[in-house]
């Protein structure tokens, strides 16, 4: 990095500390000060794949930098890794154009797995039978993968942690830290909500007492 003896903005000012300061403090404020930067410096969409979100990388950075595909992933990795996206991501149940926008640059951050196609492991499929309170719906496909995933999907909300759950929910009027049904029913009203005009939706399906049912 370079210092230099002018008076123009060096990194270590953007990084609102001192040379002496960064020099002197311990690794977890280095590292945390140099995410800050560049989330600041690229934009907050961009997955730093290559920044461990720790201080110390483990195994699974390590893995980040072998570039697999989804499709090449074991079904068990898929299965997991399809849940661990809709409980981060609610839009993916909306009928918005872009709601899987977000999601290839967490996948190769978080698991360094790309994917051309993400939205065809949703959504492909055609309409799922749910059965509920005795009665059949067809439902999206969207619904029945999560029919599927409801455990793992739980799993994943409330050991997520505060940064994930800030980045990537939108409009959480949540206190940290949270209790685990608080952040659950957070989940709930979003999803209920935003899959109250996806396509080939029932009218008649009572989503978010199915939801309640499952995740509480």
């Amino acid at each position: 990095m370079e210092i230099r003896n002018d008076k123009t903005l060096s990194v270590f000012s953007k990084m609102n500390i001192s040379y002496n300061e960064f020099h002197k403090a311990d690794p977890h404020r280095k590292m945390e000060s140099l995410r800050q930067h560049k989330r600041k410096d690229l934009g907050q969409d961009v997955a730093l794949w290559w920044l461990p979100q720790k201080d110390e990388p483990n195994e699974q950075d390590e893995r980040k930098l072998l570039i697999r595909l989804f499709s090449s992933l074991p079904s068990s990795e898929k299965f997991r890794i399809r849940a661990n996206i809709m409980a981060l991501f609610p839009e993916i149940f909306s009928s918005s154009g872009r709601k899987f926008s977000r999601i290839p640059t967490w996948l190769a951050s978080r698991y360094g797995i790309v994917s051309p196609n993400i939205r065809d492991h949703f959504t492909a499929g055609g309409k799922k039978n749910i059965v509920f309170d005795g009665n059949s719906y067809l439902l999206p496909a969207i619904l029945g993968r999560l029919d599927k995933s409801f455990d793992l999907a739980h799993k994943f909300i409330v050991s997520a942690d505060q940064y994930e759950i800030d980045k990537y929910w939108d409009n959480l009027n949540l206190t940290y830290p949270w209790q685990e049904n608080e952040i659950i029913l957070a989940w709930i009203e979003v999803v209920s909500e935003n899959s109250k005009n996806l396509k080939g939706m029932p009218n008649n399906f009572p989503v978010k007492d199915w939801l309640l049912r499952h995740m509480l």
